[in-house]
This record gives C-alpha cells, sequence and structure tokens, in this order.
C-alpha cells in the first residue's frame, strides 16, 4: 500500500514539472504572451507585443497591423489605453494636430487664447495652437475650432496635405473612384495626393465619411515613409 502511494505521488511531482517546463519552454518560444499566476495573479494569460506593440485589438492578419506597428514605434500615435489601440474609433481635430505636432518633435508652445474652445492643460492644447501657427489646422470661424470633433477623410488629407506643404498632383487617380464626385472641392488636391501615396483604403473614397483611427494610421505610416525618402 506504502509503495503504491510513493508511486502516485512521485507521479503527481512529474507531472507538475513536466507542466511547469512545458509551460516555460512555450512561453520562451512565444515571447509575445507573458503568463500570470500564482500570489496576486488571475491565471489566465495577457497578450503583451514588446517588439511591435501592446495592443490586444490589434492583429497580425489586420489589414492596419503593419501601419499601426509603425506609428506606435514612431511615436505618432499611441493607445486609447495601456493595452488597446481602438482602431475602428473615430478621430477627431485634436488627434490629427497631436499627431502632426509629434512628428514635428513637439516643440515648445506658450499658450495663448487662439480659440474661444480650446482651454489651457488639455492634451491637445498645445498641438492645436502649433497646428494654427503653422496653418495646418484651420478654425471654424467665430473663434471656434472644435477640437474634439469627428475628421471626415477629406478633412483629414487636406490637414496632412498642408502639412507636408501641398506639393503638386501629377494625376487624376480619383477619377477612377465611382464616388469622386463626393469630394468637397477644396479637398480634391489633396484626396489626389493621398491617392498617388497610396493614403487611403477601400474601393470607394468616401470623403465626407468620419477617418478611423485605423485609416489615420495608414496615413502616417505613409507620411513616415515619404519623410524617410526625402
Amino acid at each position: 500500500m506504502k509503495k503504491n502511494a510513493k508511486r502516485v505521488f512521485s507521479a503527481v511531482i512529474a507531472a507538475s514539472l513536466t507542466l511547469s517546463m512545458g509551460v516555460a519552454a512555450f512561453a520562451e518560444q512565444h515571447t509575445n504572451i507573458t503568463v500570470k499566476g500564482g500570489a496576486g495573479g488571475s491565471g489566465s494569460s495577457v497578450y503583451v507585443k514588446p517588439d511591435e506593440e501592446p495592443f490586444i485589438d490589434v492583429d497580425e492578419n489586420d489589414w492596419f497591423y503593419d501601419d499601426v506597428v509603425k506609428v506606435y514605434k514612431a511615436k505618432l500615435m499611441e493607445g486609447t489605453s495601456d493595452t488597446e489601440f481602438s482602431p475602428y474609433a473615430r478621430l477627431t481635430r485634436g488627434m490629427v494636430a497631436t499627431i502632426l505636432y509629434r512628428h514635428a518633435g513637439s516643440p515648445e508652445v506658450t499658450y495663448r487664447n487662439v480659440y474661444d474652445d480650446l482651454e489651457d492643460g488639455l492634451w491637445y492644447t498645445d498641438a492645436v495652437i502649433w497646428a494654427t501657427d503653422n496653418e495646418v489646422l484651420y478654425g471654424y470661424g467665430n473663434g471656434l475650432c472644435g477640437p474634439e470633433d469627428y475628421v471626415t477623410i477629406e478633412q483629414l488629407a487636406a490637414i496632412v496635405y498642408r502639412y507636408v506643404g501641398s506639393p503638386e498632383v501629377s494625376g487624376n487617380k480619383i477619377a477612377e473612384y465611382d464616388d469622386v464626385n463626393s469630394i468637397t472641392p477644396y479637398a480634391v488636391d489633396a484626396m489626389e495626393w493621398a491617392c498617388e501615396n497610396d493614403m487611403l483604403v477601400g474601393t470607394m473614397l468616401h470623403p465626407t465619411s468620419v477617418a478611423l483611427r485605423a485609416e489615420a494610421a495608414k496615413m502616417f505610416a505613409k507620411i513616415l515613409d515619404i519623410k524617410a525618402a526625402e
């Protein structure tokens, strides 16, 4: 009876050691996974990608994956939390100004009452003032800027187009899209430029649709490529 008990106990110990070694080996082979457990741990697995991006809502099979990785590593776009990028969340004017402000090196800005709806000390305050001073972002008039308003695709293209100096466009690629006539006249050159630089997504332009964070990531990833080639 004692021999059988010892055998069972030995088998349990061996199985435990094998399981622990297996988990360790799996974690070592899959460096994007951290296994939590033990005292104070939940025992669940959390995806962490230290060499790429830490977002659980961005998958390697997503069309925007490479773009998100690029803008995140370049410190142009952060997550909406420590673990989420929110690729399908809508983009605001304050977000756009902030991304471009970071790309410009976040120069020092002194607050002044540029717009009635722009308070001092907000996360986008310096960026909006900088973007306004550099004629990248325009207000609505009547002292308003709408930094928390959503940005359409053609508005995003126009802002980024102004940021790079409004270069001449060489073709008419937007004519290939069925909804080309939906573009507001002021944004035609900007949308053409965005098309020529492969910044837009899909088979339709949707110029007046609200831009998503994933679409912004693609556009700003292309900006990084353009600037790197200069």
